[in-house]
């Protein structure tokens, strides 16, 4: 897509002049509804002119893409430019795209263990755990000779690894599909670049036998190797509780924690990957290109440096602890080439994004959290804030706006940074004079009071997990239109939350909700009816039991969902 100008870039006085209604009304020009910046309209602030404030105009028109005049918003000691827009996305992969609607994407995947890295055209999957399966079956078959050259299961017990080599000249695109029978059903992209085509089959259950052939393409045609056999082992870790799966739950895996445990399960309750990774866990995601597991524990609450990272390869290799700049803490975002993650640079300081490489240990400060939060006071008789200046819990990155989102406890807000570290906006409870870019929020200081877990899956949809609530913890469903925020519904029946809890919209309209505490998940409905449910079982309700943060994934493989 050719980027129009004005939506990620400021316009000069005579493009203005000569453009007069840019920009034009299109959903492309705006991230959310509410918000249309200075940068993106003419009649902004020309960033050349000295005699100007840049920054962000006051909410304007979102349906005509009109800025409305307004105070900028400035925060702290900047006043920033917030040019945002929705841009072409390149991903990096695991050997494939993980888009959910099974288009073809370019995508620049890294290699596994002994792989180099290489540009390969991956469509994504259209099984509900693939990552490059679908259209490559609907080809012309023709022959060729597939050898696989090994076949075995990892360090992991649940994985695959397998090893082949092709005639069919030209190859550029192929896949493992695997599954308990011939029909197979579940589909492993081949990063092409990989030394004898090396790819990991995620998303096989324990102590299990599975069928698969290799299949591979020259754009035109598909051959297929045969049908061979692969037995799973039994992960070291413990599996889930009780579990009651209901139709209508969609088909994917859940990304989550129990404990020292980093453990994935698929829709129906059975572990695909596990690994006690030790201590304990608040968080725990793959990598961007999926090749990598991370977790990180709870770690300082307000200091200069301290907590711990943990990543191993998704083969079970390389498993080691890591110890990045900052008192880092709470969570993380997988970002394209690293991670996003919360820390302090200080005791008594704000939480700032820091921003890392895929070493994690190169971590630098993006933006001070405190340009936003500096608004907003602690409600009276919070509690819990372990006299912090600000309690940063729960970080997102939305790849498709290019935006972080941060969840401050103690403060019952969000704040949202584009990918430069401006500010945005906030929503949630009311802030001082001084802040214009906020969306207020029915429900603060009531049934939304302290949050961790939230989710904008859509330009004007937000899901919170208000801890503490007027009716207990629950899943807060909110509209966002203009400047406010009103509470469509809630759900509280997953149970009490008092640290933690997340919540997620999944892709086929259903919502799951995380009772961290109370170890408990609920997956349930638009009109809040449950349909399944997954217990860990928590530590008699107490903080840092039951399940971490949790995150819902069609495929394992590629990058994560952006919005689903």
């Amino acid at each position: 897509m050719a980027q129009a100008k004005g939506l990620l870039a400021p316009l000069t006085k005579a493009e203005c002049l000569a453009n007069p209604t840019w920009p034009p009304a299109t959903g492309l020009a705006l991230i959310l509804p509410f918000l249309v910046f200075s940068t993106l309209a003419c009649g902004g602030n020309d960033p050349d002119d000295s005699t100007g404030t840049t920054g962000a105009t006051a909410p304007g028109n979102g349906a005509t893409g009109t800025a409305a005049t307004g105070n900028a918003a400035t925060s702290g000691a900047t006043t920033s430019n917030a040019t945002m827009g929705v841009s072409d996305s390149t991903s990096s992969a695991a050997g494939g795209a993980s888009t959910a609607s099974g288009t073809t994407t370019d995508v620049t995947s890294d290699a596994g263990s002994g792989g180099n890295t290489t540009t390969s055209n991956i469509t994504g999957s259209t099984t509900g755990a693939g990552g490059g399966g679908g259209s490559i079956d609907d080809l012309p078959e023709t022959d060729c000779t597939v050898s696989v050259m090994t076949s075995e299961i990892a360090e992991i017990a649940t994985v695959g690894v397998v090893t082949f080599s092709a005639d069919l000249p030209a190859i550029s695109r192929a896949e493992v599909q695997f599954g308990k029978d011939e029909s197979y059903g579940l589909a492993a992209p081949v990063d092409l670049g990989a030394t004898d085509y090396r790819t990991l089959l995620l998303g096989m259950t324990e102590n299990s036998s599975y069928n698969y052939r290799v299949a591979v393409s020259d754009g035109s045609q598909v051959c297929y190797g045969d049908n061979q056999t692969i037995e799973t082992g039994s992960l070291d870790v413990d599996g889930l509780d009780d579990v009651n799966v209901g139709e209508g739950t969609p088909s994917g895996f859940i990304v989550t924690s129990r404990g020292g445990d980093v453990i994935i399960f698929n829709e129906a309750g059975e572990l695909v990957w596990g690994y006690p990774f030790g201590g304990r866990l608040f968080s725990a995601q793959m990598s961007w290109d999926g090749q990598t597991m991370i977790g990180r524990d709870v770690g300082p609450f307000d200091a200069a440096n301290g907590g711990t990272f943990r990543r191993m390869g998704m083969d079970g290799s390389g498993a080691m602890a890591l110890d990045a700049p900052g008192g880092d803490h709470h969570d993380f975002a997988p970002i394209p080439g690293g991670i996003a993650y919360l820390a302090k640079t200080a005791a008594g300081d704000c939480d700032q994004i820091f921003i890392a490489s895929d070493a994690i240990t190169d971590g630098e400060p993006l933006v001070d959290t405190w340009e936003i939060f500096q608004y907003f006071s602690e409600p009276e008789g919070m509690g819990g804030g372990q006299g912090e200046l600000c309690h940063a819990n729960r970080i997102h990155y939305i790849a498709d706006a290019e935006l972080f989102t941060v969840s401050d406890r103690n403060k019952d807000a969000l704040a949202v940074f584009d990918r430069a570290g401006a500010p945005v906006t906030s929503i949630g409870s009311t802030p001082s004079g001084g802040w214009t870019q906020h969306i207020q929020a029915e429900g603060t200081g009531s049934d939304w009071r302290v949050q961790h877990g939230h989710h904008f899956y859509a330009e004007d949809k937000l899901l919170v997990f208000s801890n503490n609530g007027s009716s207990g913890s629950a899943m807060l469903h909110y509209t966002i239109n203009g400047g406010s925020a009103a509470l469509d519904w809630s759900y509280a029946d997953a149970g009490q939350s008092m640290t933690q809890g997340d919540v997620q919209h999944l892709p086929n309209g259903t919502f799951l909700v995380t009772a961290s505490n109370a170890g408990m998940m609920h997956l349930i409905d638009a009109q809040q009816n449950l349909i399944s449910s997954y217990s860990a079982g928590g530590e008699g309700g107490g903080t840092l039991g039951g399940f971490g943060y949790a995150w819902f994934r069609t495929t394992l493989y590629g990058p994560p969902p952006s919005r689903p």
